[in-house]
């Protein structure tokens, strides 16, 4: 009787490990390079617009972004390759953090003089605070811009 008394114990603990270890839990990391997606308003812009960006945190942990995100490249395409045409001086160093599955909104001013093409924007990755190697830069989806002039 006292054992199959514990061996229904047992059973019923494993049952529930189970099912809890299904669950997602608030500690989940995608991984570095997986962690923080971005997205634009918009997939056209016209030269002085403003793009409108959406920075999502994918993981259950809290992350470190520099700066705010001021230090953000304007890159555009150029031969298959990225080239930066315009990219912030003197930025006023403030450590922001990005909870668990959070959104920041920045608001990127495009230049009023860059000429019509393919661009980007590039940013330091939001990283972990006991990240100990850099990752890549984080980068939206290439976008359209069409010359005001």
């Amino acid at each position: 009787m006292k054992h199959t008394m514990s061996g229904r114990l047992v059973a019923a603990a494993c049952a529930l490990v189970l099912a809890t270890g299904c669950k997602t839990t608030d500690l989940t990391d995608p991984g570095p390079g997986k962690r923080v997606e971005v997205t634009l308003a918009q997939q056209s812009y016209v030269a002085g617009q403003s793009v409108d960006i959406v920075i999502r945190n994918l993981s259950g942990l809290t992350l470190r972004y520099p700066y705010g995100f001021c230090k953000m490249d304007l890159e555009r395409e150029e031969n298959s390759g990225w080239v930066t045409v315009a990219s912030p001086d003197g930025c006023t160093f403030v450590l922001g953090f990005l909870g668990p599955r959070r959104s920041v909104e920045e608001t990127y001013p495009l230049p009023t003089s860059i000429s019509s093409g393919t661009y980007r924007l590039s940013m330091p990755m939001p990283w972990l605070a006991s990240s100990t190697t850099a990752e890549p830069r984080l980068t939206t989806e290439p976008f359209q811009v069409t010359s005001g002039a």
